[in-house]
């Protein structure tokens, strides 16, 4: 990126600056919210939260990314059309700003079978957390990686979680945070 800005007019250094702080705000924000979805369907799914806790280096990955699919933390995104679109007999002008959420795209039944089931060993897990095609975002490798380190150390430092009161949530647009997940534990 940087040898991009240095050498094309088309990549400004506020552009750089922009991207680099949205990198790592979003890499910290959106981690520690995805990590807090996925220690509520621990709670929600002890059976799974078992097998989990039998392998967790074997199965982290499944389960991480059956929770992105379940219920991810990424609310919603906006897009501005770009010329005048008709959708079922509604027009919808150049310039509008469309606000698309996200949260619950993995839980539609034409693309994942059963979608209300968590189930980490399903084959195909399709979603929309991190984006899709020119609009992914470029912090899910550094997402993915965090969320593998930081899920062994959970299910090696709890047993038998549960949820012990009230969820808040600070959603809908942007993250789907979770402002306060109230558990209750035994130390393993």
């Amino acid at each position: 990126m940087i040898d991009a800005c240095d050498s094309s007019d088309d990549f400004s250094d506020r552009e750089l600056h922009h991207y680099v702080i949205g990198l790592l705000s979003g890499g910290y924000d959106m981690t520690m919210n995805q990590l807090i979805h996925t220690v509520q369907r621990m709670c929600e799914f002890p059976e799974e939260w078992e097998k989990l806790a039998a392998d967790p280096e074997g199965r982290k990955k499944a389960f991480i990314e059956e929770s992105l699919r379940y219920k991810s933390m990424f609310g919603a995104t906006g897009r501005v059309t770009v010329e005048d679109y008709e959708y079922r007999d509604v027009l919808i002008p150049a310039g509008t700003i469309l606000t698309l959420p996200l949260t619950f795209s993995g839980l539609d039944p034409k693309t994942n079978s059963c979608p209300m089931e968590f189930d980490p060993d399903r084959e195909k897990k399709k979603h929309l957390a991190f984006g899709w095609g020119i609009h992914y975002c470029p912090g899910m490798f550094l997402a993915y990686a965090l969320l593998e380190e930081a899920v062994p150390v959970v299910v090696k430092r709890l047993l038998r979680p549960r949820i012990a009161g009230e969820l808040e949530y600070v959603g809908p647009f942007g993250p789907w945070a979770v402002r306060a997940l109230p558990i209750e534990w035994d130390v393993a």
